[in-house]
């Protein structure tokens, strides 16, 4: 199969042809990865989309300049399949060693697509925070214009921030108090 049609057929909607293509220009070495890096130029949205989810199973650390020029495709779903590529290491044979966390948090709070912003959110602390990232998502929390931006932040701060999630367990022991404790003020107060 020619790499160049490899990388068309596995755009294309036939699902089994589409991973034999994947399959076929991974196994092509250096002359296939080249081929995958020609379509995350080509003018159509779509080959530049499968070619940023070939980078998610695929990718290397010499991949990642080609990945991060796609993070400012104009395109949102490319831009999100390249977030998801950059960010995901069980699906890569070897881990990226690139850190590109401080990218990760550019687009999380700029990119104009909520799809792209949530998957940069996540993709930002899949492994582990820093306090830069734990403040950032404390702004998000607070600001954002999203709701869904608002409570991917505020699950991430549970998971990697622990004075947060002591705020949160705080806010809701009082309100479970509030709650069930009986309101001294109130008429049934008195008669228990």
């Amino acid at each position: 199969m020619d790499l160049d049609d490899a990388v068309e057929t596995m755009s294309g909607r036939d699902g089994r042809r589409a991973a034999e293509a994947e399959q076929a220009l991974f196994a092509a070495g250096p002359p296939g990865v080249a081929a995958v890096a020609r379509g995350l130029i080509d003018p159509r949205p779509h080959i530049r989309k499968a070619c940023a989810r070939w980078g998610d199973h695929h990718g290397t650390d010499g991949f990642v300049p080609h990945l991060l020029a796609a993070l400012d495709d104009p395109v949102a779903g490319v831009r999100r399949e390249a977030v998801h590529a950059l960010a995901c290491q069980r699906c890569k044979p070897v881990p990226l060693t690139v850190d590109l966390t401080a990218r990760l948090r550019e687009i999380a709070v700029g990119d104009p697509s909520t799809r792209v912003r949530y998957q940069a959110t996540w993709a930002m602390c899949a492994h582990g925070t820093d306090d830069a990232t734990r403040t950032l998502l404390r702004r998000m929390r607070a600001e954002d214009h999203e709701p869904r931006i608002r409570r991917l932040a505020h699950e991430l701060l549970r998971r990697h921030d622990p004075a947060y999630r002591a705020e949160v367990d705080a806010r809701a022991r009082l309100t479970y108090r509030a709650r069930t404790e009986p309101d001294p003020q109130s008429p049934r107060a008195e008669t228990a």
